[in-house]
């Protein structure tokens, strides 16, 4: 995630990091495959987020040109030449993809194939007086899906065995560590750090998480049972 004020925090990132820890599980169950997790290399800088638009669009360059970097090290890594990502939706997100895109391309020869993002209905889709309804104008955007038909059905799963490993698998970071997510650092509340007596303060950083692991299925087949 690339714009560091907002990075995900609490249940954002319980819920990103047990995504991703079913998603390796899934693979290697099914495909003997995995994930790889990297970090880009360094962040993005504070000058993104305001100031003179000309030296904010170069400082975006420069991460998008270190992000495009990291992932042409992962493909050479791989032995692979084309990039999926899924769609983000803030204008930022926008501007990042298309640098990131170019980046590939003209320095690479790596092509990026963009897919949908998380959203039930994708924004370029619906249209709100002539104008795509903005996905941060709430009413616009939810009153437009309300008219629309459900969306589609996922496209169902490789079938096991169908996706090759490589060679050699690239070097990775682990779900618990190096990701950068803010749900290790957490501050536990008052109230549980008297109960722990400040011994445990590590333990009492995850009470919070524990009901809500019982009651979430982060995986694949979670969601789907819910979207059913």
């Amino acid at each position: 995630h690339w714009r560091p004020r907002w990075n995900p925090e609490g249940c954002a990132a319980l819920f990103l990091k047990e995504t991703l820890r079913a998603l390796d599980q899934d693979l290697q169950t099914r495909h003997k495959s995995r994930v790889v997790m990297r970090r880009a290399e360094g962040d993005a800088p504070a000058e993104v987020f305001g100031g003179h638009e000309d030296f904010g669009d170069v400082q975006m360059r420069a991460h998008a040109a270190r992000l495009a970097q990291s992932l042409a090290v992962v493909c050479c890594e791989a032995n692979c030449d084309v990039v999926h990502y899924c769609r983000e939706y803030h204008p930022d997100d926008w501007r990042r993809d298309e640098l990131v895109e170019m980046e590939l391309r003209e320095n690479f020869g790596i092509r990026a194939v963009a897919h949908a993002g998380h959203l039930l209905y994708e924004p370029q889709g619906m249209v709100d007086n002539g104008r795509p309804a903005h996905v941060f104008t709430l009413t616009p955007y939810y009153d437009r899906a309300q008219k629309l038909p459900p969306p589609p059905r996922p496209r169902p799963a490789p079938a096991p065995g169908s996706l090759w490993p490589p060679v050699e698998w690239p070097a990775s970071l682990t779900v618990d560590s190096g990701l950068g997510l803010a749900m290790d650092g957490l501050q536990p509340g008052r109230e549980t750090c008297r109960r722990c007596k400040e011994a445990r303060v590590d333990l009492c950083r995850r009470h919070w998480a524990l009901p809500i692991l019982g009651e979430w299925d982060c995986s694949e087949k979670g969601g789907l049972h819910l979207a059913s």
